[in-house]
């Protein structure tokens, strides 16, 4: 004698794609369809209105940000502007010196806390 296990019935699905999405986020969590919210980082100043304005209201939270040009073009300047700002906001500052050209006096001139500062 075969023993039939009864099929579990299907539970009846959203027919919707909003409906669709609530029902997996309450399996999945919400993080599964981020919101236009959740894709727009936080901002902050980078020290100078100009530079926020160019930058669509200031440099992104928890990105990096490279800058490149030629000599005396002011990157630095920029750099050590932001740094201080940052450092201003309360967040850490983390310095990636891939031509190991730092000119440390040059930030704190610029109000850098170079003791704070990670410098990679």
């Amino acid at each position: 004698m075969a023993f039939h296990k009864e099929k579990p019935k299907p539970e009846k699905l959203p027919k919707t794609f909003d409906g669709m999405r609530k029902h997996l986020e309450k399996i999945k969590g919400r993080l599964l369809f981020p919101t236009d919210a959740d894709l727009q980082p936080k901002k902050f100043t980078t020290g100078s209105p100009s530079l926020n304005l160019l930058m669509g209201g200031g440099r992104p939270v928890g990105r990096f940000m490279e800058s490149s040009g030629p000599e005396s073009s002011g990157k630095s300047s920029i750099a050590a502007i932001m740094a201080a700002a940052t450092q201003a906001a309360g967040d850490d500052v983390v310095y990636l010196d891939y031509e190991h050209t730092l000119d440390v006096p040059w930030f704190q001139l610029h109000g850098v806390d170079t003791k704070r500062m990670a410098i990679l």
